[in-house]
């Protein structure tokens, strides 16, 4: 097992390797690897921990983040809370912003695509949304504006949970 202690704030990129597992220790929280890239901020005074997931996957007391979300550990509550990042990054070299265009696309594949691309769940009723296409340029538009314009197009709505996406519609006809 590779183990490192942690007081602060540091950037993790860990080769994978099955049989050495990596672990960060900060207080009463154990940040469990294999290969990924992440961000530990723990400093004594702070209320909070948090874990910020950049690629791959961790585990942090159990709970599974995967890139563009972050864990945060109330102290003092000593809770925990998932959260999806204020502004998500592309976590897929071989799909780029250049490929988002669409024209007259079932929004089931606009989703998987948006979804692989960001490394985010995102979570629908696809009977409901079997009939809807979208139609968009959202080339250059930050992750939240391409799913507000999306859930425009098809008259839906999203909030975020649990650090995923959670579609609100009625359908298209």
């Amino acid at each position: 097992i590779r183990e490192v202690y942690l007081s602060g704030e540091a950037f993790f990129q860990v080769a994978k390797s099955p049989h050495h597992p990596f672990h960060v220790i900060t207080g009463n929280v154990t940040t469990v690897v294999l290969g990924t890239s992440f961000c530990i901020r723990s400093f004594e005074k702070d209320t909070t921990i948090q874990v910020t997931v950049r690629s791959g996957k961790v585990s942090v007391s159990g709970i599974i983040l995967t890139p563009n979300q972050r864990l945060i550990y109330k102290k003092a509550a000593q809770s925990y809370q998932r959260q999806l990042l204020d502004h998500p990054v592309m976590v897929t070299p071989e799909i780029t912003d250049e490929n988002m265009t669409y024209e007259e696309t079932p929004v089931e594949q606009v989703f998987g695509q948006l979804s692989k691309v960001y490394g985010v769940s995102i979570v629908y009723d696809s009977e409901l949304l079997h009939k809807c296409t979208v139609t968009a340029d959202l080339k250059g538009e930050t992750f939240y504006h391409k799913l507000d314009l999306i859930c425009r197009a098809i008259g839906a709505e999203y909030e975020v949970i649990d650090g995923q996406v959670i579609i609100k519609s009625d359908g298209c006809k």
